[in-house]
């Protein structure tokens, strides 16, 4: 069963539910990336507007828009007001609900106690 609805993490959830907010990427190679988050991806591939780009370096500039692939992404800082997404209600209900796996193998089935 799934926690999130929708077969995916929570992680890319929140991602997703933070598309048309302000949000701060930081790549692999030390670059940051401030903009408006127009299109997540499942693999975190993300699509940014109005961008402003720091360089390992520290040094600004402004970007239109900007591409920026998923294995390329090391943290991403979403806006605080999704602490309150309704995904986390969900999460809450499921643990309240003391769901426990029945049978055996790695596929296990659910069940309420």
């Amino acid at each position: 069963m799934s926690v999130t609805g929708k077969g995916m993490g929570i992680p890319v959830c929140l991602l997703q539910e933070s598309e048309g907010t302000t949000i701060t990427v930081e790549a692999k190679d030390g670059s940051m990336y401030r903009g408006l988050l127009q299109e997540a991806e499942d693999n975190f591939n993300v699509s940014l507007k109005n961008v402003q780009y720091t360089s390992p370096e520290g040094r600004v500039s402004k970007l239109d828009e900007v591409y920026l692939r998923g294995s390329q992404v090391c943290f991403v800082v979403l806006p605080q007001v999704l602490g309150k997404a309704p995904m986390f209600h969900r999460v809450e209900r499921f643990k309240l609900e003391k769901w426990v796996p029945v049978g055996g193998g790695s596929e296990r089935p659910m069940a309420r106690r």
